[in-house]
């Protein structure tokens, strides 16, 4: 249930507890003792219906928190993250790309930064872990490959996706 539906449907609750507590203070002596025991039984059921509606209310106030929180972080992600060629690279200090590639797929679908890797046997052939995704050839930026960032991007060498 929405929050603001279950916040309502609590304060129903408790105002019709409210109505009937009033009642049975506003009369004077009228009732049984049976139809007092039968009048705070609705009261208890109508201030447990507040209750249970103020926990759901709480719960989807919750959900909503930590879904606003992986919505920060996946800005964060994108922000140090560059798209080049079909995949997405982390960001050195100025702004190029580093490092291996990550799947488009994921990062843009699951907003997940996941890292493909070769595929055994398959030459060229990288995957996500992750979706399985297959990339024709990838490219690595950063000291530990053997060119620079400016050669590979000035080779028409394209990260081409095979499946999606």
């Amino acid at each position: 249930m929405e929050p603001f539906a279950a916040i309502a449907a609590g304060l129903t609750a408790i105002d019709g507890a409210t109505k009937t507590v009033k009642l049975v203070m506003g009369a004077e002596k009228a009732f049984s003792q049976a139809e007092l025991k039968l009048e705070l039984v609705e009261v208890m059921s109508a201030l447990a219906d507040a209750k249970e509606q103020v926990l759901d209310a709480r719960s989807a106030l919750q959900e909503k928190d930590i879904e606003i929180t992986e919505l920060r972080k996946a800005l964060e992600r994108k922000a140090d993250l560059i798209h080049v060629r079909d995949v997405y690279y982390e960001k050195d200090a100025d702004g190029n790309p580093t490092g291996s590639p990550h799947c488009s797929r994921c990062f843009e679908v699951d907003g997940l930064a996941i890292h493909i890797v070769s595929v055994p046997g398959k030459g060229n052939s990288m995957a996500c872990p992750k979706c399985k995704h297959v990339y024709l050839k990838h490219l690595r930026f950063g000291p530990d490959s053997d060119t620079t960032e400016e050669d590979e991007l000035n080779k028409s060498v394209f990260v081409v996706p095979l499946t999606r």
